[in-house]
């Protein structure tokens, strides 16, 4: 039920994921411990619910019971930890305090890091995140140096075929992957967009217009492959498709 409903988010879909997730949360704090590790990733999946769904102070609270829940758990303190502060990062941007999302992501990067081996795809996941706060602060040489690399990991490490999907039977390829894999290739398709559509922006600001158009388009490739359309993520990269094109034309930024 946990991993059905976080299907349904990575595809934009959070009406459809709410109940699930709330469900579930119920359901495991019924058989489980008061303060048992394994209710942090309920607690994770509903936090990510109210992402989705714009409620960014829930989505706090509910990532940071995660985060307490795990970091009692020392066998959980590899991936588990990681990612729900990669995760929070995430809420914290939203909310626009990039200071704390930096903070965040560096101290989930740090945690992946000593485990650099077992965990490469979620390194460069993370990379990806904080190359977008890097330029969101205005850090633009830093930003594309984190993004290629983790942009450079992903095209390594991903399946063949993650940057050439698209349309409906890339949905359905992608319900497989998420229901096999339990949350895992899609995190990687969703760090694939933000990578190309903030090197597409990077690109943009030096008028390098055939490597902003070559990000934009892969950046749209894989987001309507996830998404339907007009949700507000594919609205998000045809907007910038849009500016590049209007930009290279006047010759601007």
């Amino acid at each position: 039920m946990r991993h059905l409903a976080g299907c349904y988010l990575a595809q934009g879909r959070p009406k459809e994921a709410e109940p699930l997730a709330e469900t579930a949360l119920l359901k495991a704090r019924a058989v489980l411990p008061d303060g048992h590790p394994n209710l942090g990733w309920f607690f994770n999946v509903v936090a990510e619910y109210h992402l989705e769904s714009g409620n960014i102070n829930e989505s706090i609270s509910s990532f940071e019971t995660a985060i307490d829940l795990f970091s009692h758990a020392q066998s959980l303190q590899t991936l588990a930890l990681a990612e729900i502060k990669h995760n929070l990062a995430l809420a914290y941007d939203e909310k626009k305090n990039t200071e704390k999302a930096m903070e965040l992501v560096k101290e989930s990067i740090d945690i992946k890091e000593k485990h650099s081996s077992d965990f490469p795809l979620e390194i460069a996941q993370s990379q990806i995140v904080l190359g977008g706060i890097l330029y969101k602060r205005l850090m633009f040489k830093d930003a594309l140096k984190t993004l290629e690399q983790g942009m450079s990991t992903l095209r390594q490490k991903t399946p063949e075929g993650i940057y050439t999907a698209g349309g409906a039977n890339a949905r359905t390829a992608l319900w497989f992957l998420y229901l096999c894999f339990c949350l895992y290739i899609c995190n990687f398709y969703c760090a694939a967009y933000k990578g190309c559509y903030w090197l597409a922006r990077i690109a943009k600001r030096k008028q390098q217009w055939p490597k902003a158009h070559q990000y934009i388009t892969e950046c749209l490739r894989v987001i309507q492959a996830i998404y339907p359309h007009g949700h507000r993520r594919v609205v998000w990269a045809e907007k910038l498709s849009q500016e590049i094109i209007d930009s290279e034309k006047q010759g601007i930024r």
